[in-house]
């Protein structure tokens, strides 16, 4: 819950074990419906929802949603708000969060976790078009992209790596590569887009020690060494999506 000062006063969360679209549906109902009940005593203006995935915001639709059957072209402004009754915005959730994190600054975020979201900022504004920023999809080598490196999927999927095994040495030289890869696909966005502020954050931060500082390196190598590169927290897509 976001006041009209982009104050955050309430905080709640799920991470629901579904994998259908109207389970997923469902559950953020729920969600929304307990917040309502909590503060059925204030008068809440809309509802901000940040999703990750292609988001057409102009029409309210969340194209494709990684692990989620049945999700293609979801109306979600539409549901919500005959749910509900009151304005229903959602926005892409990189988008959300750099805009929590960044001012003014010129900056681009990276979010890792089971996809990779991006956004940039550039002279005050999004740089933003459906599907515009995948860098999930730079080709890397022998058919293989840097999302099959540098997500929790890919890394599962490839190389066998799980969060109940992520500490094993025997995986060393699978963050090693993924170090390498992630950080000269984000030194070229860095160059394309002529920033020197980085934000990462996601799910996969939990296991940076393995291979953030080769990351950085590589990224001050071609990028200069004031190029700074921040760490932060994905809650903050709450006052993104406010504002």
């Amino acid at each position: 819950m976001v006041n009209l000062k982009s104050e955050i006063i309430y905080q709640s969360g799920i991470k629901p074990e579904v994998s259908e679209r109207d389970e997923l549906i469902n559950a953020t109902e729920g969600l929304i419906s307990d917040i309502k009940e909590k503060y059925k005593h204030k008068n809440i203006m809309a509802i901000g929802i940040s999703m990750q995935g292609r988001v057409d915001e102009k029409n309210g639709i969340s194209g494709e949603l990684d692990k989620i059957n049945n999700w293609k072209d979801v109306p979600i402004k539409d549901i919500f708000e005959e749910k509900f009754g009151i304005p229903v915005h959602i926005a892409h959730d990189p988008e959300c969060l750099l805009t929590a994190v960044a001012s003014d600054d010129d900056a681009l975020l990276l979010r890792l976790d089971f996809g990779i979201g991006m956004a940039v900022k550039k002279c005050g504004g999004l740089i933003s078009a459906a599907g515009m920023l995948e860098l999930g999809k730079t080709v890397c080598e022998n058919g293989m992209r840097l999302d099959d490196y540098a997500t929790i999927t890919g890394l599962s999927q490839n190389f066998g790596i799980t969060p109940e095994n992520f500490d094993d040495a025997k995986n060393s030289a699978a963050f090693d590569k993924m170090a390498s890869r992630l950080g000269v696909a984000l030194s070229n966005a860095v160059l394309i887009f002529d920033v020197k502020k980085v934000y990462i954050c996601g799910e996969l931060l939990k296991y940076g020690k393995y291979f953030l500082n080769k990351t950085e390196r590589i990224v001050k190598k071609y990028c200069g060494e004031d190029t700074v590169i921040e760490i932060f927290d994905v809650k903050k897509a709450a006052e993104g999506a406010a504002d």
